[in-house]
């Protein structure tokens, strides 16, 4: 109990406006991957292949972002498994995040596209699950090179990409709280940063300079309201730059309701982000923005 508190004393102080943050940008940050494993009560046996699949999607409107980078922020991700055993899978999964601005003649001007895939092994003993596997991250721009009031004719390009471990443990009580916590390290192994045009001085947080990250997320069901759940999600991470000499930290909060239908569960909600560097502009900005958005979910796939 006392490091389940703490940790929501962490991500707490993670979300706080007045911290200056940056990191590595995940588009799943908003949602906890967690695919489900044979439950006790199935009667399948042995190896299957191709049994499970699904899909997330996220759509958030920005409020007041740095040159309104979140103007709109869509979203989606999923996940297929190739393998299935008692207590372990091996499965695919992706994700992209597309961000665009409001200075166009409709009011929508994508800037760019952040995009994921890779490979995972998962596997639990007891109520602690375990996922470990490579995940490509990559970053390119879509509508930079135009003539805009914001930015125009930046870019950056970026990979990013990983070996990660993540723990996760749901349906848990948090002071009283029915709660669901991750944990996560990244450790980066291909790393690129190209910028257009290139600063005089290199950003604290070149790609090409990440070490390792260790982030932590949790979603609390708060109250009850008939069939659906008023809830909090909270999403906290640190980051290490070139030798370790810089730190940085991001943060992410958010307070909704969730529906919940027989195989999805639809979110609806109101949140907060702040970022000194959302890895699309060649000399980071700090942004510090209010979001509302909808979100779905397939049940079998993320929380």
């Amino acid at each position: 109990m006392k490091a389940t508190l703490s940790l929501l004393i962490v991500l707490l102080l993670l979300c706080d406006s007045r911290i200056s943050v940056a990191g590595p940008f995940i588009p799943s940050r908003c949602v906890i991957y967690a695919p489900q494993f044979r439950q006790l009560t199935d009667t399948a046996k042995g190896t299957l292949f191709l049994r499970q699949q699904g899909i997330w999607g996220d759509l958030s409107k920005g409020f007041n972002s740095a040159g309104d980078r979140f103007y709109w922020s869509i979203s989606t991700g999923g996940l297929i498994q190739f393998v299935e055993w008692e207590n372990a899978m091996l499965y695919l999964v992706g994700d992209y995040e597309m961000a665009a601005d409001q200075h166009s003649d409709i009011y929508f001007h994508p800037r760019g596209i952040f995009w994921t895939e890779g490979v995972m092994f998962g596997t639990k003993i007891g109520n602690t699950e375990f996922h470990t596997g490579y995940i490509n991250r990559c970053h390119h721009d879509i509508d930079n090179l135009e003539n805009n009031i914001v930015g125009a004719g930046e870019q950056r390009t970026l990979i990013y990409s990983s070996l990660l471990a993540r723990s996760l443990w749901r349906d848990v009580t948090v002071a009283g709280i029915r709660s669901d916590l991750a944990a996560q390290f990244d450790y980066y192994v291909f790393k690129q940063d190209y910028l257009t045009p290139v600063p005089k001085e290199l950003p604290k947080t070149d790609a090409e300079r990440i070490i390792a990250s260790i982030s932590g997320s949790a979603k609390f069901d708060l109250v009850h309201i008939g069939d659906a759940v008023g809830y909090a999600r909270l999403n906290g991470e640190v980051t290490a730059f070139n030798r370790f000499e810089t730190s940085t930290v991001d943060g992410r909060v958010e307070i909704g309701i969730q529906f919940f239908g027989e195989a999805s569960a639809m979110n609806v909600y109101l949140g907060f982000e702040s970022l000194q560097d959302d890895f699309s502009r060649p000399i980071p900005m700090n942004s510090h923005f209010v979001y509302l958005g909808f979100r779905f979910l397939g049940r079998n796939i993320a929380l």
